[in-house]
């Protein structure tokens, strides 16, 4: 009803806008991309940063922002198990304490097995983002579905390069720094 009844729809995406036509039958979606976002610099810089998470000379691949099922952490937890300790594997961020525990009983055993992941379960400060974001070598977002992400944009206002998997729904991020 609340489709039908707006003066205005508006999509971040492409793939948005056909979601939105599909699934509620409106024609006028008008797209208007995610802006630029800022962070501000690493308070601590790229080697503290690195020393405060425990990463010496190894990459390190994270993850930020709310857990969620869809978010596939779970596959980034199991990759971190196959690497072993030749990489480090940071992720962050709240979530529902289910799931999150869930996660942790999952990073306990890969750990246990040889990993290397850090596991912190809280919401961040933008500069304690800005720290991780400096010690990261790139970000992982295995995301199941996704329409758009603010993190996979912070990470790359940061200069991080991300691997996202190929989804319809991400394509409209297009970068350098974007692996699929």
């Amino acid at each position: 009803v609340l489709a039908t009844k707006a003066d205005a729809i508006i999509a971040l995406s492409p793939h948005g806008a056909r979601e939105l036509c599909e699934l509620f039958g409106v024609t006028k979606v008008t797209v208007i991309p995610h802006g630029p976002l800022e962070i501000p610099s690493s308070p601590a810089g790229r080697d503290s940063a690195r020393s405060d998470l425990n990463i010496v000379e190894r990459p390190c691949f994270t993850f930020f922002g709310i857990k969620r099922p869809y978010k596939g952490l779970e596959t980034l937890i199991r990759a971190a198990e196959l690497l072993g300790p030749s990489v480090a594997v940071r992720i962050t961020g709240r979530g529902d304490p289910a799931y999150v525990a869930k996660l942790s009983q999952m990073v306990a055993t890969v750990n246990s097995a040889g990993a290397d992941v850090q596991f912190e379960p809280r919401w961040r400060s933008d500069a304690e983002i800005a720290d991780l974001l400096a010690a990261s070598d790139v970000c992982v977002f295995p995301f199941t579905r996704a329409d758009n992400s603010g993190s996979v944009l912070l990470a790359l206002a940061a200069g991080v390069p991300v691997i996202i998997p190929d989804l319809p729904s991400l394509r409209h991020i297009d970068n350098d720094g974007v692996l699929r």
